[in-house]
């Protein structure tokens, strides 16, 4: 009916910007994950840096190390694995609302035929109604 769609609708639409807030903060969450690992990478190789000069400059450059390859690795490899989980969580929400919705329609279905059925029989007469039900059901042969 045009009441259910309008109530499915805007319930998709809650469901929808929900699931974006909650996926926009889990990227920023991300993004600060890295953030820190990276701040704390920086103060790393100041703090073992042995020259003074050394240090000062990195200082002066306003602490733009390039990474090394391993750094760049690890960060990437953090990436991948975030969007990999968060979308493989996506993936198995989409396919569970899906499955539900695939069940309820199958059930309307069966339940439409079986009433059916049930009022194909009862039509032919209640007696032969019971026993065509009974054979329907293999109880009886």
């Amino acid at each position: 009916s045009a009441a259910a769609q309008v109530v499915q609708r805007n319930w998709r639409k809650f469901q929808g910007r929900k699931r974006f807030r909650r996926r926009s903060l889990e990227y920023h969450s991300a993004a600060s994950i890295q953030r820190v690992w990276r701040s704390a990478a920086v103060r790393r190789t100041l703090v073992s840096t042995d020259s003074e000069a050394t240090q000062r400059r990195l200082w002066e450059l306003g602490h733009s190390i390039v990474r090394s390859a391993a750094a760049q690795r690890a960060a990437v490899k953090l990436q991948r694995v975030w969007r990999g989980a968060a979308d493989r969580d996506y993936a198995r929400m989409r396919r569970a609302a899906f499955d539900k919705s695939a069940r309820i329609v199958q059930f309307c279905w069966r339940s439409y035929l079986f009433k059916r059925q049930i009022n194909a029989l009862y039509d032919s007469g209640p007696a032969d109604a019971v026993k065509q039900f009974l054979k329907c059901l293999k109880i009886i042969v």
